[in-house]
């Protein structure tokens, strides 16, 4: 069971999404929720640098008020978690550092059960044009991959479905990821399908017999769904999500194959962009 959850707080603007979610979760296990602030010190420093071809070189000054705006910023997410955590009753803690985002979150994530962070997070895209950087970052994709406990990714507007989608490649990841959400105990009282995608109609039904069998063992009773296509599995788990009223994907963070195992998978990547109800992923 969660005993404790750790919350980015960043500038997206789907962090309200995150820590709704969180104290959610944190309030139906008496969990510890631990909210994360991070003023990105890499951001700050390339705003402050030349590059050829484009920006202007930024004064001392001008880097110093930025600073300035960045830890006030976190200090606000800050205290906007901590009144919302007394509002709903839940334990909390705050942290707040400066760094390169996805090494601290790393670094923090290993006193907790999970991560939860947004779709867009570190910085949302308008966050980094205002820094001259360009689109959002990577830092969920690097979190993913080597993060020692599960992540979820929050999208800035979930859908509002109450059933489990757990969706089922037979992957060493998936396995790992179906055992990680076995353990924080957020089947309870949810009705979970199992989705298993191949063009291959043996290896869709034995994936999706073996996912049923281990939540079998658990006490949970989940409806399986073994759809042979060629379509691209993203496409059509993310069709799943809709037609079963999804109100949570569980998948594994990699890909097909042995050589993949230390990178994110393109379907991972796919469904982790588009999906409209929080990922829950581990490796």
């Amino acid at each position: 069971m969660l005993k404790s959850l750790l919350i980015g707080l960043d500038g997206s603007t789907g962090r309200h999404a995150v820590l709704e979610l969180g104290l959610r979760w944190a309030k139906q296990f008496d969990a510890l929720a631990v909210g994360l602030g991070i003023v990105d010190e890499q951001a700050l420093c390339m705003a402050g640098s030349p590059r050829f071809g484009g920006r202007l070189y930024w004064s001392l000054a001008a880097r110093t008020q930025l600073e300035y705006h960045a830890r006030h910023w976190a200090d606000q997410v800050v205290e906007e978690f901590t009144c919302r955590c007394a509002e709903e009753g839940v334990k909390s803690r705050t942290l707040e550092d400066m760094g390169s985002p996805f090494i601290q979150i790393l670094q923090e994530a290993r006193e907790h059960d999970l991560v939860l962070l947004g779709q867009q997070s570190w910085l949302d895209s308008e966050g980094r044009a205002a820094l001259g950087l360009g689109e959002a970052g990577d830092t969920l994709d690097r979190v993913l991959q080597k993060s020692p406990r599960p992540v979820v990714a929050v999208p800035s507007i979930p859908n509002g479905g109450d059933a489990i989608v757990v969706a089922y490649d037979g992957s060493i990841q998936a396995a790992h990821t179906l055992d990680a959400f076995l353990e924080s105990g957020l089947t309870d009282s949810h009705r979970v399908h199992v989705v298993s995608v191949s063009p291959d109609s043996r290896d869709a039904m034995r994936f999706a017999d073996r996912a049923v069998s281990a939540l079998r063992l658990h006490g949970i009773r989940a409806i399986s769904h073994q759809l042979v296509t060629s379509v691209p599995p993203a496409e059509v788990i993310l069709n799943e999500l809709c037609y079963l009223e999804a109100g949570l994907l569980v998948m594994g963070a990699g890909g097909e194959s042995a050589a993949d195992e230390l990178v994110l998978g393109s379907v991972t990547r796919s469904v982790l962009k588009a999906s409209p109800v929080p990922v829950f992923c581990y490796h």
